[in-house]
């Protein structure tokens, strides 16, 4: 991911509980990627997942990054991100997530939804935050990145 504004982002997904949004499972959106044959499946979107996607979206006009970093890589990875230790993580949840739905009753879907909208409610909140913050620095780093002629000398 760039570090600034991203024009090329797709337009947020429209939530509407009566016509739920159908996504393609290529591109987790409402279009196909450009490799795919179109026989990708298709997914009925929640509005968790709607919002989830959304906040993705925002993220990424921002120019931030909500990529998981893995801890033993974060100093030596240039990217901005999220830290992580990945498989840590993915043993746990799996563990508890099927533990959770045994004895609970419910569906791996319905936990899956419930951590679609908690997810999104995480980085809405860590976007909200830091936005602003990062504009600021996008526009103070133009600022300071001179503008060019076409001899290469600046203007």
């Amino acid at each position: 991911m760039n570090n600034g504004p991203n024009p090329q982002v797709p337009a947020d997904i429209t939530w509407d509980a009566d016509n739920p949004p159908v996504l393609f499972v290529c591109s987790n959106h409402l279009f196909h990627l450009s490799g795919c044959d179109g026989n990708c499946g298709e997914l009925v979107a929640t509005e968790n997942r709607v919002n989830l996607i959304n906040e993705g979206l925002a993220f990424a006009r921002a120019g931030m990054s909500w990529r998981g970093i893995p801890s033993a890589y974060e100093a030596t990875i240039p990217v901005p991100g999220v830290k992580v230790e990945l498989t840590d993580m993915l043993i746990w949840m799996e563990q508890m997530r099927d533990i959770f739905c045994e004895m609970s009753g419910i569906s791996p879907d319905e936990f899956e939804d419930e951590f679609a909208r908690r997810k999104y409610e995480f980085l809405h909140r860590i976007r909200i935050m830091n936005e602003s913050h990062i504009r600021k620095q996008q526009i103070v780093d133009m600022i300071r990145t001179p503008i060019l002629g076409p001899d290469g000398n600046p203007l």
